[in-house]
């Protein structure tokens, strides 16, 4: 999501907490912002939560674990609610399977992919460093 609607890349990263509770807070490479916070703290009714804030340009854009989406600018604000929450996976899986079989196009650009798995592979080292 984040390099989706920023169209950047991290230029620096700062985690904090251990043991499944989590902030990453993402600096980008035009100061933009991002924090990610992934907790099983609190009411533990849905599992581990997360929640992930982007900011740039004019623009702020507020996921609360994936069951509602919140875009707000200076022109308009966007608000979407799922009473069940949905973290794409299984569609993003059918969507995959049906391209490949019918000769489609990757939903995802190979970047995006590569630049997600770097990034989380950096978060884990510096875990694993901080322990």
């Amino acid at each position: 999501m984040l390099r989706f609607f920023t169209k950047k890349n991290v230029s620096n990263f700062f985690v904090v907490g251990r043991d499944g509770n989590l902030t990453v807070s993402v600096e980008l490479e035009d100061n933009s912002v991002c924090e990610i916070i992934i907790t099983d703290i609190g009411d533990d009714f849905y599992g581990v939560e997360e929640y992930i804030e982007v900011r740039f340009n004019d623009t702020t854009i507020k996921l609360y674990d994936y069951r509602e989406l919140e875009v707000r600018n200076k022109y308009k604000s966007l608000h979407y609610r799922k009473r069940r929450r949905d973290k794409g996976h299984f569609k993003m899986y059918s969507t995959l399977r049906e391209n490949f079989l019918n000769g489609g196009v990757p939903l995802y650009p190979a970047d995006d992919i590569l630049w997600v798995t770097r990034f989380c592979n950096e978060v884990v080292q510096y875990m694993k460093e901080k322990e």
